[in-house]
């Protein structure tokens, strides 16, 4: 899938202002992980559609953001590097 996607562009100006409540370290490997899925996902023709489907299985960056804060909180929290690998 290509980042330059106008709905994937949007996404990630999304996931950059949840990542600024994280401290940097874990916001950093937050978005690696997210920009690794989302550069592995299939067909760089991908349409809108296919597109905001990839994206809605992967969770609102506000939902990600408050997984990595609980996960951080409490050893029993699934976290975000579980959501990414149930979806490859």
């Amino acid at each position: 899938m290509g980042l330059e996607h106008p709905v994937v562009r949007d996404y990630l100006r999304e996931l950059e202002g949840a990542l600024a409540m994280l401290p940097v370290g874990q916001a950093s490997e937050l978005k690696e992980q997210i920009l690794a899925h989302l550069e592995d996902a299939p067909g760089p023709d991908m349409g809108s559609e296919e597109v905001a489907e990839v994206l809605h299985r992967l969770g609102k960056p506000s939902e990600l953001e408050a997984e990595t804060v609980a996960t951080t909180s409490s050893l029993e929290a699934p976290g975000v590097a579980g959501r990414i690998r149930c979806l490859d």
